[in-house]
């Protein structure tokens, strides 16, 4: 189901490239980041092995990406991100102690979203907001569960143009995966397990910096 909601995603931004009307006057950019994820700690509501309920927590970390932005008209843009962090998850139960579960688990956001750029006293600058949603994808190492859940985005960024074709992005967003659910969370074969209630969530946000290219335009 993930899988063909994420290609349903990538056939609609291609269907758009044809029909944009400001294509001639501004150029489809590719960004590259590199940034620093916040955590965030979400509760569950029962642990069998763990004692009972607790949270669960996603450490902080360095994270790395990739967006596509595409002009629209009426001077919106649409975009797809992709960004990537390995970290740690950090089990807090409420009778016992904490423990960090080992290996690397990822944390992947996988988002669509429409932006509104402005136009700025300064030529070369542009600043904007964002707005929208998509997926956050939790895996660990084998034999641990993965949890694909839909979050939602919001955020505001500057570029400032160095060439024709080259610039910097800095941007900052909020993101908030929703579960919507009752969902279990399985650590290992024969490990402990948590269950997650429907309707929680867990706050999360990045900063990061890229390296954008633009491609057509003028």
């Amino acid at each position: 189901m993930v899988r063909r909601s994420l290609v349903a995603m990538l056939v609609a931004v291609l269907a758009l490239i044809p029909s944009i009307s400001r294509a001639q006057d501004a150029p489809i950019l590719v960004t590259f980041t590199g940034g620093w994820q916040y955590g965030g700690t979400q509760p569950y509501l029962s642990g069998l092995g763990l004692g009972g309920g607790g949270t669960v927590h996603a450490n902080a970390g360095a994270n790395f990406g990739a967006m596509v932005t595409v002009p629209l008209p009426e001077h919106y843009d649409l975009a797809v991100a992709y960004t990537y962090q390995p970290g740690e998850l950090v089990v807090r139960p409420d009778r016992g102690g904490d423990f960090t579960l080992g290996g690397d688990v990822a944390v992947q956001y996988i988002h669509a979203y429409v932006m509104r750029p402005y136009r700025t006293l300064n030529p070369n600058v542009t600043v904007y907001g964002m707005t929208g949603f998509g997926f956050t994808i939790l895996s660990g190492v084998p034999n641990r569960d993965t949890r694909v859940v839909t979050s939602f985005g919001l955020g505001a960024g500057a570029r400032l143009k160095l060439s024709p074709s080259m610039g910097l992005q800095l941007q900052t967003r909020l993101l908030v995966p929703v579960q919507f659910a009752d969902a279990g969370f399985y650590f290992g074969s024969g490990g402990p397990s948590i269950g997650i209630g429907g309707g929680s969530s867990i706050l999360q946000g990045d900063t990061s910096l890229g390296l954008t290219f633009g491609f057509g335009g003028h």
